[in-house]
């Protein structure tokens, strides 16, 4: 997936969180509300792709992209895993973590979006090493944006309807 899909779907997941989280919700045993760290969830989308030179992540931090190799240690559970452990020993504030949340929760939509090219993701690592997909989306074709508008589409449905819902 490109930058611009992986955007837009961390960001139109977390708008679909904050109809059934209005206010908010515990995360790690932290309040957070996803409104306030929607806007996270954009350089948390981006962020795994810190591993590719040229990527919007890696202009930022070029060193990243010589040290990893694309699709493998930042494309795992465990950078979620620290920042959820950083939200379980956090007490900065609703603010704060609120932004953790949503930078954390776009870094997972990222690997979930990558899980649906036929590359996949270790997600498992370091407990294994095998790249798992569940779809063959082809990164820059006709197929990512037939998904894109497909997702856009779903999300926005799902807004409406859990919104009329009055949340959770």
């Amino acid at each position: 997936m490109n930058g611009k899909t992986h955007m837009a779907v961390g960001l139109s997941s977390c708008i679909v969180l904050t109809a059934v989280f209005p206010t908010t919700l515990t995360v790690a045993g932290t309040v957070v509300s996803p409104a306030l760290g929607i806007l996270a969830t954009i350089p948390g989308s981006l962020g795994p792709d810190i591993d590719i030179s040229g990527s919007t992540a890696s202009r930022k931090f070029p060193i990243f992209a010589k040290i990893f190799t694309h699709r493998g240690f930042t494309h795992t559970l465990v950078i979620p895993a620290i920042l959820y452990a950083i939200l379980y020993y956090s007490s900065a504030g609703l603010v704060f973590n609120s932004q953790i949340f949503g930078f954390m929760f776009g870094w997972v939509m990222h690997i979930f979006a990558d899980m649906l090219n036929r590359k996949g993701v270790p997600i498992f690592y370091p407990l294994s090493t095998r790249k798992i997909h569940i779809m063959t989306i082809r990164t820059g074709k006709i197929d990512e944006k037939i998904f894109l508008v497909v997702w856009c589409i779903l999300c926005a449905v799902a807004y409406v309807y859990l919104k009329q819902l009055g949340g959770l």
